[in-house]
């Protein structure tokens, strides 16, 4: 069995907040979206963007895959935004 790799999950309660707050005209949601599609890009692999982030130092000898949380970490920020100003 052993340890799985880890994974990023908000809730499902949190996702109609979190596009209203993706929607709202807060200037703060552009850096949440851009660390959350960061995470999700490092997550799944994706080959230019995995690529440069290995190239910076301390991250060639990490698991980047495990940066997925920036994505749980952005749901959660957009649907606080959404709350609030939504």
């Amino acid at each position: 069995i052993g340890f799985g790799e880890p994974a990023g999950y908000a809730g499902a309660v949190l996702l109609p907040f979190a596009a209203v707050g993706l929607c709202s005209r807060r200037r703060e949601k552009w850096p949440i979206l851009l660390l959350g599609l960061l995470g999700l890009a490092l997550w799944a692999r994706f080959p230019g963007v995995t690529d440069v982030v290995s190239s910076l130092p301390l991250f060639d000898i990490g698991l980047n895959e495990r940066l997925v949380f920036l994505a749980a970490f952005a749901v959660s920020a957009l649907a606080a935004l959404g709350a609030v100003y939504g």
